[in-house]
Formats: structure tokens, sequence, C-alpha cells
């Protein structure tokens, strides 16, 4: 067996925008729209700068082998609080408070199985991860959970094939045009990736 630890330093991000504001609004008691769009289009677009630093992370994982099978696990500990905006214009300048009082610590979980089929090159993988909402107060059934299936096989000692499927599922909420008023959302994903890799 093995055993790991990995510590992610935070990453800074610097950001440049380019933008227009463009408004119409549609009245019920008459054919007029209202159409607001700024800056006029002889105009260049508006434009903000500043610089965003992800949170640090630090990362636990083994791997166990018993007969033909390698059992694998690891989990994430990350505090989205550390997240920081920095160089922000005057008008958004509050958003590193919003990121104080919104967001927490998660602890992400990760967990996997793989078999090598005996006398073959051909492997069969099944996992599954827990990614917890960073949002604070969101109930668990925010967390992104996936359930991953795959296999994989060496032609020729030279080329390696894999493919895997990858299904999953959580609840979220988007706002609605009215105030105060929230859409429950249920997601579900389906990926599939496949890939091949030519060793020499």
């Amino acid at each position: 067996g093995s055993f790991g630890i990995k510590l992610q330093t935070p990453t800074v991000i610097s950001i440049e925008e380019k933008f227009r504001i463009v408004q119409e609004s549609y009245f019920d008691s008459s054919n007029f729209v209202a159409h607001f769009d700024y800056p006029s289009k002889s105009e260049p677009d508006l434009s903000t700068s500043y610089t965003v630093t992800s949170p640090f992370s630090i990362s636990v994982g083994a791997s166990y082998y018993i007969a033909d099978f390698l059992f694998t696990g690891s989990t994430e500990f990350s505090d989205w609080k550390q997240m920081n905006f920095s160089e922000l214009p005057i008008e958004i300048d509050s958003l590193n408070t919003v990121i104080k009082d919104r967001f927490q610590s998660t602890v992400s979980l990760r967990g996997g199985i793989e078999y090598l089929v005996p006398s073959t090159s051909v492997s069969l993988r099944g996992g599954f991860m827990i990614l917890p909402s960073p949002y604070k107060g969101d109930p668990s059934t925010f967390s992104k959970k996936y359930i991953t299936l795959g296999t994989g096989m060496i032609l020729e000692d030279a080329v390696l094939i894999d493919i895997a499927f990858a299904h999953g599922f959580w609840k979220s909420f988007t706002d609605a045009p009215n105030d105060g008023f929230k859409i429950q959302e249920s997601i579900t994903t389906d990926n599939i990736f496949a890939t091949i890799t030519y060793r020499y």
C-alpha cells in the first residue's frame, strides 16, 4: 500500500473584464419598449480588473492492494473563507466581507476500487466522490455527488485505452427574477470520457 499528503498553496489569478450594460423593459399596458445601452456603440467597452486568491487546501490519500483489487481513498480539506479579492474597484469592495459571511470550510471525500482481470491487461474501475457545498448553511443535499465506472486496457504494451462514465446528482437553487424568490433545482449530469495514450 501507499500513503500520501498534498498541500496546495493559494493561487493568485489576475482578471480583466470588459463589458457593456444592455437592458430592455417591456410593458403590458402598451407596446412601448424601454431600451438602455451603455456605453453607446461608438464608445469603448467598460472595463475593470482585480485579482482572486484561491484558498489553501490539504489532501490525504492512501491505496492498498488485496489480491487483484486496488482500493483507493482520499479526503481534502479546503477553507473557502480564505478566498480573497484584491485591487477591487470601490463599487464591489465589499465582496471580501461577503466571502467571510457566506462561505465555510469543506471536507471532500473520494474513493475507488480497481480490479485487474487475471491473465489480461483489462482493468475495471468504480468510484464515488462527495463534494460539499462551500456555502454556509447549505443542506447535505446540496453536496455534489458522483458515481463513476470505467475500464482500461493495454494493447501491444504500447497503447493504453481508458473509458469512463460519471453520473452526478445534487440539489441547488437559482434566484428567480422576482426578488425574494428562489427556484429549487434537482441537477443530474452524465459524462463519458475516453482517452488513448501511446507509450514509447
